[in-house]
């Protein structure tokens, strides 16, 4: 069944339970006006389908609740994916990446290639920084691990591989161990097949 099948089903689950609490309180109304012997049962049990009432709208409010919150972050999902992987910041990707081949050289000279120009530079720290928030959003729930996976699981660790080099010089001289390191816990994860969300096996390989 999928996912549209089971809202439907929901839906028509929810309907019929209010259908029969409204058909329920227009009997007690009739059998409270024309047989007054039954007026204290009616009483009692108006009592209880109003308890019932009071649950069910509760549970329903809270699943509606729920799906508000799984489609807001199904969005944030789609939009991450789509900034991560668009026209824009693959042009920037890919310039950071024009004739230069970070993992043939050693890490000292990956830097001084990267830093040695001002636009180079700045398109390196622009993918990387793009690649880190990806990372935080994911790791605070903010978008869905596994749908962001599905479009972007070979990406994230070639990222990574790619840039490693210039990162680790990064890191030596600037003296800030933490540069990216949420990139690399990321692609770390991926590469071991397991979200770092929840330390499950991907889907794609379970």
């Amino acid at each position: 069944m999928t996912a549209s099948e089971i809202g439907k089903f929901k839906l028509v689950i929810s309907v019929s339970a209010a259908l029969m609490l409204i058909l329920t309180a227009a009997c007690a109304i009739a059998l409270f006006w024309y047989i007054p012997i039954l007026r204290e049962s009616l009483i009692f049990g108006a009592a209880l389908v109003g308890g019932f009432a009071a649950l069910y709208t509760g549970y329903y409010s809270v699943h509606l609740q729920r799906l508000a919150i799984d489609r807001d972050i199904m969005h944030r999902s789609v939009e991450l994916i789509n900034r991560v992987t668009g026209v824009e910041l693959s042009n920037v990707r890919f310039f950071a990446l024009e004739n230069l081949d970070y993992n043939s050289i050693a890490p000292e000279d990956a830097y001084e290639k990267v830093t040695g120009n001002k636009e180079t530079l700045a398109a390196v720290k622009t993918v990387l920084n793009h690649f880190e928030d990806a990372s935080i959003n994911i790791q605070k729930g903010y978008v869905d691990e596994a749908t962001v996976y599905m479009a972007l699981d070979f990406l994230v660790p070639h990222i990574w591989k790619t840039f490693e080099p210039y990162i680790k010089e990064n890191r030596k001289i600037s003296g800030n161990t933490e540069a990216w390191i949420e990139l690399e816990k990321l692609a770390a994860s991926w590469s071991s097949k397991k979200f770092i969300s929840t330390g499950g096996i991907t889907k794609k390989d379970a």
